[in-house]
C-alpha cells in the first residue's frame, strides 16, 4: 500500500508550556484490516540551541512513544514508531527517537485504539519558547 501521507511544511511549538500538535494524519476507519497489517510513522525536525526542556511525542491515538524533557541545544531529531494490529482493536507498537548524538531510547506499547473508526496519528512539542522544536516533516507508510 506504501505512503499514505508526506507532510513537509515545518512547524515549530508554540510560546507555552503546553503540548502543541506539530503534525497530524487521520488514518482511515479500517485501514488496518488484517492482523500484521500496520504503520510505519517517521518524523524529523530541529531543536534549538537553548538549554530548555523539550519534549516530543507520538501517538496513534495513545501515547506511543515520548522523549521526555530533553536538554538537548541546537541538534536535529528523528523519532519513528511502528504500530501493528494483533487483534481486534488491539495493536502493538513500538517508537525510539535520536536527539542528536543521543543514546536512542525505546518504548514499547500496546495503544489499543478502535480500528473500525479513524486513528489520530500526530507528533506533538512541548516546551517553554516558541520554536524550541521544530518538526520539519512527518510521513506515515502501511506496513503490509
Amino acid at each position: 500500500m506504501g505512503l499514505l501521507t508526506a507532510q513537509v511544511t515545518a512547524v515549530g511549538n508554540g510560546a507555552n508550556t503546553t503540548e502543541d500538535i506539530l503534525q497530524t494524519f487521520s488514518l482511515p476507519a479500517n485501514a488496518l484490516d488484517a492482523v500484521g497489517r500496520g504503520v510505519r510513522i517517521k518524523a524529523w525536525g530541529t531543536l534549538a540551541n537553548n538549554g530548555d526542556g523539550k519534549t516530543v511525542r507520538i501517538y496513534f491515538g495513545a501515547n506511543i512513544y515520548n522523549s521526555t524533557s530533553l536538554p538537548t541545544a541546537n541538534v536535529a531529531w528523528c523519532i519513528w514508531a511502528d504500530v501493528f494490529k494483533t487483534g481486534s482493536n488491539t495493536q502493538t507498537a513500538i517508537g525510539t527517537g535520536n536527539f542528536g548524538n543521543s543514546t536512542p531510547a525505546t518504548n514499547s506499547t500496546a495503544p489499543n485504539q478502535t480500528d473500525t473508526s479513524a486513528i489520530i496519528i500526530k507528533v506533538t512539542g512541548q516546551a517553554t519558547v516558541a520554536n524550541d522544536i521544530i518538526c520539519n516533516g512527518m510521513t506515515v507508510e502501511m506496513i503490509n
